[in-house]
């Protein structure tokens, strides 16, 4: 055997994955929120852009990519300093917004899907 998980173990990871996906992009919405209100402070960036990075890998691996696009693209934005999104304030703030309603249709879909 070469190491790999069968099709089957696959699809169970995939399920499994897809049942915990709306709660982690839910958990990233509210981190993103939080980092809003905050006016930028680094304590809510690092948190939201660490699990926007724990999402996009996670959405990689199980082979959504549309989903790891978009929340890579949320990772992006986070990743900017208080002064850049300082300047950008309400332009970033719906961007970021559309980001995680579009990421919240993927998700549903992806579980649609599987289902």
């Amino acid at each position: 055997m070469n190491g790999s998980p069968r099709p089957q173990e696959d699809k169970r990871h995939l399920a499994a994955f897809l049942r915990q996906l709306p709660a982690a992009i839910e958990e990233l919405n509210s981190a993103t929120e939080e980092l809003l209100k905050s006016g930028w402070q680094d304590a809510f960036r690092r948190r939201a852009h660490n699990l926007a990075g724990a999402l996009t890998e996670s959405c990689s691996a199980h082979r959504l990519p549309q989903a790891a696009g978009v929340v890579r693209s949320i990772g992006s934005l986070i990743r900017l300093s208080a002064e850049e999104a300082a300047a950008l304030r309400d332009a970033l703030h719906e961007k970021l917004r559309e980001l995680l309603s579009m990421l919240k249709d993927l998700g549903a879909d992806a579980k649609r899907g599987a289902g």
